[in-house]
């Protein structure tokens, strides 16, 4: 993975129905951007959002969100509560 974006950047899709990725089908997906300056803070975002997408619930609730406002303040929270 190279760490060359110009501008650290998260792209977020979520479908309740579901995409078919391979075999599985996901419900969440995440496209980053990453600039090199912002590295150290690129592992702990990365580490706690493996940690809060580690459990079902979260993922159902994630499902759940209408914009990505909902979004963003259950990962807040959830980060939050992880730390």
């Amino acid at each position: 993975m190279d760490m060359d974006a110009i501008k650290t950047s998260i792209a977020v899709a979520i479908s309740k129905k579901g995409l078919q990725w391979g075999t599985n089908t996901v419900h969440l997906v995440l496209l980053l951007a990453i600039n090199k300056a912002d590295k150290k803070t690129f592992r702990e975002l990365y580490e706690s959002l493996i940690s809060i997408f580690s459990e079902e619930s979260i993922i159902q609730e994630i499902r759940n969100c209408s914009c990505f406002k909902d979004f963003e303040t259950l990962i807040y929270h959830h980060i939050d509560t992880t730390v």
